[in-house]
């Protein structure tokens, strides 16, 4: 039998994991080992496929005191930001491409309203074969004195081979230090925030 406190936190996990998963996307090859214990869940290998990709954790949950607090550690390879994204109207569409990231994290309460309050942790990620829809690099730069003449090139969106960056997740930010963005025709190289 769950405590009231258990079944709250329960409740709060499902509903953040719903709004990664919007109705009829579902987590497929589904397999976990778990172990449960009074003031706490142990997640030993959890293993998923979604979005064309897959995923692989770790961690654990600890009970005891008046918030959750969560730790884990894990993997992602190749998740299809297309369809990813592809719940949101063509004009809100940010970027697709193919995701990979390993990470560890921890945090405070599960509530998915919570955002990212005490959420903290660090990684690193790439995205392949991608393309923003909401930036477009050549625009930016043909806006710079002395480089008006590439605006003839600018595109709706800027195309990508490859963008990678280690990440530290703090303060309710996102931190990269070291994004480097390569394509065919051009590299750059990013520190910044989100």
């Amino acid at each position: 039998l769950l405590s009231p406190e258990v079944k709250k936190h329960s409740e709060d996990a499902l509903n953040a994991l719903k709004r990664i998963l919007p109705p009829g996307e579902a987590l497929e090859n589904f397999s976990t080992e778990l172990a449960f214990a009074s003031q706490g869940l142990t997640i030993s290998d959890l293993q998923f496929d979604v979005y064309s990709g897959q995923g692989k954790m770790k961690g654990r949950v600890d009970l005891k005191g008046p918030q959750p607090v969560y730790f884990f550690e894990g993997e992602i390879n190749r998740i299809n930001l297309a369809q990813f994204f592809s719940r949101e109207k063509k004009e809100n569409k940010i970027l697709e491409g193919n995701f990979f990231t390993t990470f560890k994290i921890q945090g405070k309460n599960l509530d998915p309203d919570a955002g990212t309050k005490g959420l903290s942790g660090e990684g690193q990620f790439s995205i392949t074969n991608g393309e923003f829809h909401t930036f477009n690099l050549l625009d930016a730069i043909s806006q710079i004195k002395g480089f008006s003449s590439l605006s003839p090139f600018v595109s709706p969106s800027t195309r990508f081979d490859d963008l990678r960056s280690p990440f530290i997740i703090s303060e309710e930010k996102m931190k990269t230090e070291g994004l480097k963005i390569i394509a065919s025709d051009y590299s750059v190289r990013a520190d910044g925030e989100i």
